[in-house]
């Protein structure tokens, strides 16, 4: 018995032992009947599902029960306000009717006055929205067309506007960045100025001697183009003796060729005429010596190859 008993109390929850839990689970128990009671009122038949009974959804759902009662209770004042000033109208015209004549500039401000006052919220709040524009765009007349026209047309201009200061800003940037940019141009340019690099003075004095050497040559110069211009005058060479030089040149090569061509045969023998004679004769008796031997070798062949006859 004490060991199940043990049991019994380790398993039980630890709100029957911790007061601070317990109040807390009473408290979210009755927050949930709450929201249980008003989803229940708003939606009838829907509940939220199990899975969504948590903190964060029982958080927002009393703030949304706190704004609806909020929203509600302002409506309600709105309405007791217009109920109250429902009433107080009737006397007003009453004691105003007893006092005044009605004229017809008095009774069209009375009938305005009363259909303003007939108009909900939301409508007063377009009235006079609609009577501001009109105002702003100065149209005597409003109509909800021209309204938006004029609106059109103003958000156009402010666009366009907009986009023009956008472009001079741009610009104006881009200006200012050229500023600068021919600030250090012109400073690195003052600077190369300044400073004068080292050796210009000896070669300035070098070109000047060179300018002066080839001014001194210039009348020479003169001269020797002149005589090669009178030479060029006084001689007769014209192009058609080059080419007719050239052709007699391109046949003399021709023949030189054909020449040349019929000399080799000859190459090899000497140069004295009786010594190239006996040379040549030798050659002739070894060409005959050769033919008598194949004459020879071809009888022999001949008989050889024949059948003798019976």
């Amino acid at each position: 018995m004490a060991y199940r008993r043990g049991r019994f109390e380790a398993d039980a929850p630890a709100s029957m032992f911790s007061p601070s839990v317990a109040r807390i689970a009473a408290t979210e128990a009755k927050d949930w009947s709450f929201v249980d009671c008003w989803v229940a009122a708003q939606f009838p038949d829907r509940q939220p599902p199990p899975f969504e009974r948590n903190a964060d959804t029982m958080r927002a759902l009393l703030a949304l029960i706190a704004f609806s009662d909020t929203a509600s209770e302002e409506a309600h004042l709105i309405a007791r306000v217009d109920r109250d000033a429902l009433r107080e109208l009737p006397r007003n015209a009453d004691s105003a009717g007893n006092t005044t004549l009605v004229t017809p500039s008095a009774m069209r401000e009375s009938l305005l006055h009363i259909i303003e006052q007939e108009l909900p919220k939301e409508g007063r709040i377009a009235l006079d929205s609609m009577s501001s524009m009109a105002l702003s765009t100065k149209i005597s007349l409003p109509e909800p067309e021209h309204l938006g026209a004029a609106i059109i047309g103003t958000q156009s201009a402010i666009f366009e506007v907009e986009q023009m200061a956008s472009r001079a800003e741009s610009l104006g940037r881009n200006i200012h960045s050229e500023i600068v940019h021919a600030n250090n141009v012109l400073k690195t340019m003052q600077d190369e100025v300044c400073s004068v690099p080292e050796g210009l003075a000896k070669r300035n004095l070098e070109l000047q001697r060179t300018v002066k050497a080839m001014t001194a040559q210039v009348p020479e110069f003169g001269r020797r183009i002149a005589s090669l211009k009178s030479a060029t005058a006084s001689s007769d060479f014209t192009v058609h003796d080059i080419l007719r030089e050239e052709d007699d040149f391109i046949a003399l090569v021709e023949n030189k060729k054909e020449l040349e061509n019929r000399i080799s045969v000859f190459r090899g023998l000497p140069s004295n005429p009786d010594l190239a004679r006996d040379e040549l004769n030798a050659y002739r008796r070894e060409l005959q010596g050769i033919m008598s031997q194949r004459d020879a070798a071809f009888r022999g062949l001949v008989e050889r190859e024949t059948p003798a006859k019976r």
